[in-house]
């Protein structure tokens, strides 16, 4: 592994240094002192610390070769360090090091620790081992935490991939171990260079290959504990692909995950974060990305969600948008109103599309009998262009100001899928009522007037139009977020967004079924389809001129 390379001065002349340090050298010297000191946590600690003193205080060492030891032998102390901690985990912890140092590929690594670590999740996350499906949530929550046990196992088995791989990091960025954290780690610029030189930003350079990424090493396994708590997981046989460390055999297998510096926790470090992994099968991918919306920005973010991503989906498969970000942030789509309230907007509208553009597809493809991993984003702004509207002379114009600004956006092919329809139908076919509703009094509205349709089809065959949910449920399957403190004062305002969507035609009718502890956590709602959708499912399928023409995409107001 590159610890960092770059260029120093000395005196007069520039010298080129590039010290290497090797984790797999670390570890093997730390498996040598337990067989020396017969396997004695306080021994083997002692050892190790005489050595570093040794090291450090040896006039007679080469400065690039003495440096390089000591960082050696203070990976060998972490390494050390890192056993020691949660005791109740050490043997879960030595058997991933000695896999991490027999196995020589990244792939054949990963294949090895993630079937190890799916018998040992039960006691990494201090769950009972007997109910896997009810343990799901904590799995997951273990899984999305960097900090965690399990979240620390995967950035070790990263660090040691990204070791085994050969690409190099960016010239003149050194990787930094936090002390007393390992295997905890950041790039920083060395020598104190400024953050903005360099080839590319440490927080936007990551490894290529996947497997030396720990977000794709949760992903992973989150998909794999998935599916073997599906029904009869259990009878499927492993593949070649499987134990090769890939995620499954189907030819458009993707994972989603949504990079670590989008969650900061409150008073965190500025280089710790926690990752949202989003559910593997791509039609429940929207409302995952809704709920981290709602968490984030509020019932406007849903609004301007609603909006960008109604507008794309009237888009031909392919097909580059151009948006003018005042308009298309505004319900009305004429950009009109004060321009302090247009510009409010749109900033909500730009960070609803960064957060879009943060989203990563994650795909396995066969090839023979070989896989490849192809990584893409959901969402990728392809320019900017920024555009005056007042005095042709003024200079004040930057490309962050939402008012004339003008976006070249391209969406991943995944969101028109191959049978038909989009990802985002739902919020096309939102009423211009239903966007104008004002978030702040109906917060709700638009998170279930785009749910709603597409559960009363689903559901038809076996309800004709009915559902019956609790408001927990009623708030996961509609990607709204719920906070925990406020669950009865949420529980009120569902009802008022309920009559609200009964004006404005989205719901026939609805009633409460109150539960016998007559507590309104406990209450369920029953939702009626409106009489117009009653009357589509009756009618037959017509595939006449005027109805091809209905469904045809329609115009998208923008810019030429």
């Amino acid at each position: 592994m590159h610890w960092f390379q770059g260029i120093r001065k000395s005196g007069r002349s520039l010298q080129r240094h590039s010290y290497s340090l090797s984790l797999e050298s670390a570890l093997s010297e730390l498996f040598r002192l337990y067989d020396q000191t017969g396997g004695t946590a306080e021994t083997a600690g002692r050892a190790i610390d005489a050595w570093i003193e040794r090291t450090a205080g040896d006039p007679a060492a080469a400065p690039q070769a003495g440096a390089g030891k000591l960082a050696q032998l203070l990976r060998t102390r972490d390494l050390h360090e890192f056993l020691l901690r949660e005791p109740e985990q050490r043997e879960v912890k030595l058997a991933l090091l000695e896999h991490l140092l027999f196995h020589r590929t990244p792939e054949e690594r990963w294949g090895a620790i993630r079937s190890r670590l799916l018998e040992a999740l039960p006691r990494l996350c201090h769950c009972p081992a007997d109910s896997p499906r009810a343990n799901l949530e904590a799995y997951k929550r273990a899984l999305s935490d960097p900090r965690s046990p399990l979240g620390a196992l995967l950035v070790l088995t990263a660090l040691f991939n990204f070791g085994a791989d050969p690409e190099l990091p960016p010239e003149n960025w050194a990787l930094r171990f936090r002390r007393g954290r390992f295997p905890q780690h950041e790039w920083e610029p060395m020598g104190g260079a400024p953050a903005g030189q360099g080839s590319v930003a440490a927080l936007d350079w990551r490894p290529s290959n996947p497997l030396c990424r720990w977000e794709y090493l949760a992903a992973d396994l989150t998909h794999e504990l998935i599916r073997s708590t599906e029904s009869g997981a259990g009878d499927r046989r492993p593949t070649r692909l499987r134990e090769a460390g890939h995620l499954d055999g189907r030819k458009d297998a993707a994972v989603f995950t949504l990079h670590c510096r989008l969650e900061r926790p409150p008073g965190g470090d500025a280089g710790a974060g926690q990752m949202s992994l989003f559910p593997v099968e791509p039609a429940a991918l929207l409302p995952e990305v809704q709920r981290t919306v709602h968490r984030q920005l509020g019932a406007e973010g849903v609004r301007q969600l609603a909006l960008l991503l109604g507008r794309l989906a009237r888009l031909q498969p392919g097909q580059i948008a151009r948006l003018d970000v005042a308009e298309a942030a505004d319900p009305g789509g004429d950009s009109a109103g004060p321009a302090r309230i247009v510009r409010e907007r749109g900033r909500k509208f730009l960070r609803v599309l960064a957060l879009l553009c943060e989203i990563e597809l994650q795909r396995v493809e066969l090839q023979g009998e070989r896989a490849a991993v192809r990584t893409s984003r959901f969402m990728t702004v392809l320019g900017r262009e920024a555009v005056c509207a007042g005095d042709p002379a003024a200079t004040a114009l930057t490309l962050d100001d939402p008012l004339g600004l003008r976006l070249h956006v391209a969406v991943d092919p995944l969101f028109w899928p191959a049978e038909g329809g989009t990802l985002a139908d739902a919020y096309r076919d939102l009423s211009p009522a239903v966007l104008a509703c004002p978030p702040r009094e109906h917060p709700l509205v638009i998170g279930l007037a785009a749910w709603l349709p597409g559960a009363w089809e689903r559901a038809w065959p076996q309800t004709g139009g009915v559902l019956q949910r609790g408001a927990d449920r009623l708030f996961a399957e509609a990607g709204l977020w719920l906070r925990e403190s406020e669950r009865y004062r949420a529980a009120e305002q569902l009802k008022r967004d309920l009559a609200r969507l009964q004006e404005l035609g989205v719901l026939g009718q609805w009633r409460l079924v109150r539960g016998a502890a007559r507590n309104v956590l406990d209450h369920e709602y029953r939702l009626v389809a409106p009489q117009r959708a009653h009357q589509r499912a009756a009618a037959p399928w017509d595939v006449s001129a005027e109805a091809a023409a209905a469904s045809a995409p329609r115009e998208v107001r923008g810019w030429a």
